[in-house]
């Protein structure tokens, strides 16, 4: 008996270079107002705590058969914007407490 093979989605044909550059750059808003998946509670805590790995599960789900190489980019880009938002985030903090101790006037002694 012959069996019928499902048709795969492919990435390029439901989204387009937009929606990959906003699933990069605002992944909680692109997937609560562009992504139409029943979500879980699991997928709902996974969305507010870690979204670029809910996009990558998402991606490999959806995606891995007609576009692998998408899928290995998501899920090297999880690591990567973990270590940009670590070393990004004491940046942006020491720039504040320097500009603030900058703005203090300076006592001399006399």
């Amino acid at each position: 008996m012959l069996q019928r093979k499902e048709r795969q989605m492919d990435f390029w044909q439901v989204h387009g270079v937009w929606f990959l550059i906003s699933i990069i750059l605002f992944p909680r808003w692109t997937m609560l107002f562009a992504v139409p998946v029943p979500f879980g509670w699991l997928a709902w805590l996974s969305w507010f705590f870690v979204p670029s790995v809910l996009a990558a599960v998402l991606a490999t789900g959806y995606y891995w058969e007609t576009n692998p190489i998408l899928c290995v980019l998501a899920w090297i880009f999880v690591p990567v914007k973990a270590v940009l938002s670590y070393m990004f985030r004491g940046f942006g903090s020491n720039v504040v407490e320097a500009w603030k101790a900058a703005r203090q006037p300076v006592q001399q002694e006399v």
